[in-house]
């Protein structure tokens, strides 16, 4: 494996599926969107392993797609899917081999991926912590308003569930009766072979899986019948089911220290206007990041040479970064001539050179 490219879920139709599976140096991740999900897609699902890195459980699968643009098309990918505790369901999809890349670093990969995305960015910010301007004094609370959003909601929903109650039990009924058909019809996807697109299987089980497929149909078909007269109902059941996963976790807000977070944040940025206005001065109109200076300067190995009467710093010339070392041995010169010295007096002068890779830092 050479790179594994994490896609957001607009960029995982079957084609581009298609695409990675046509060559060799890729591998990606990325997510199933809802609609798109369906317990009869699997053909293989593993046992459940609790997330390392969250509150989640996780099962290892093989999905089955079909290629919108080419009817019956079908392509095989591992799937994870994802049962969070709070209730909600995700589904990543993945080319990476699980005997080399577990489910769990899978998963992890593809929530660090906004990190990972403005890493440069955060990079910047961090400078003076300017991404940290808020939380001090920070207290945590309820948040009435979600709390009572929450209760509304919940009492909606006991409300129609208790209205749809006949309906419901007699869906429950048909789903039953599909969740076993779709567990021998899983156990056929398992045995065919997808070839090209198309599935291979044996015409007696191929007849079999056919026979599965219209009981299913049929089973589907009911269900729609029975929500007919209450579909408005059904609808809107579902759709506060849905805000009810989305405002589970977010009871908790915090409070902060509005003057103490002013002055904080009025510290950083002064902080920030000096280290402009110095690198301005050092370095001219070539801008210097924090980050560039860090890495490219500040980590440099340094000889110190030290009498009673000056101490001298001699930086490492980096031979692999001429550009900054040419910039740096200009800003040292000016550096040279504010007359820097120790807190005792002595005077600190600071050159660019080589150091003898005898000389070892204790």
């Amino acid at each position: 494996m050479n790179r594994a490219i994490v896609m957001d879920g607009a960029g995982n139709s079957v084609r581009t599926l298609r695409a990675f599976a046509a060559q060799e140096k890729y591998h990606y991740i990325t997510s199933l969107d809802d609609n798109q999900w369906k317990p009869r897609k699997i053909r293989k699902q593993g046992r459940p392993k609790r997330y390392r890195y969250g509150e989640a459980t996780l099962r290892d699968c093989e999905i089955e797609l079909e290629d919108s643009q080419e009817k019956g098309y079908l392509v095989t990918s591992r799937s994870i899917k994802i049962d969070w505790d709070y209730g909600k369901r995700t589904v990543l999809l993945t080319s990476l081999d699980p005997a080399v890349v577990p489910a769990g670093q899978v998963v992890k990969a593809y929530f660090d991926r906004w990190p990972n995305e403005e890493l440069q960015f955060r990079g910047m910010k961090e400078v003076a912590s300017l991404n940290r301007v808020a939380a001090y004094g920070m207290q945590e609370h309820e948040d009435e308003k979600v709390v009572q959003r929450q209760g509304e909601v919940r009492e909606k929903i006991q409300v129609l569930r208790a209205a749809l109650s006949k309906s419901l039990e007699a869906i429950a009924h048909e789903e039953a009766s599909i969740a076993n058909l779709v567990k021998k019809e899983r156990k056929l996807r398992a045995l065919s072979r997808i070839e090209k697109g198309g599935r291979i299987l044996p015409k007696e089980q191929e007849a079999e899986f056919e026979e599965i497929g219209r009981q299913i149909g049929k089973r589907e078909r009911a269900i729609a019948k029975i929500k007919e007269p209450d579909k408005d109902s059904f609808k809107k059941l579902r759709r506060l089911e849905s805000e009810w996963l989305r405002l589970q976790g977010k009871e908790k807000v915090y409070s902060i220290d509005v003057e103490l977070d002013d002055i904080m944040t009025f510290f950083r940025v002064s902080l920030v206007n000096i280290y402009a206005h110095l690198s301005r001065l050092l370095f001219g109109r070539k801008a210097v990041s924090m980050s560039k200076l860090v890495l490219s300067i500040l980590h440099l190995p340094a000889l110190i040479e030290e009498t009673p009467a000056r101490r001298t710093v001699t930086l490492a010339y980096n031979e692999k970064d001429r550009q900054m070392m040419a910039n740096l041995q200009r800003a040292i010169v000016k550096i040279n001539q504010l007359g820097p010295t120790t807190l005792s007096g002595k005077a600190v002068e600071f050159r660019v050179g080589e150091i003898s890779p005898h000389l070892k830092s204790i």
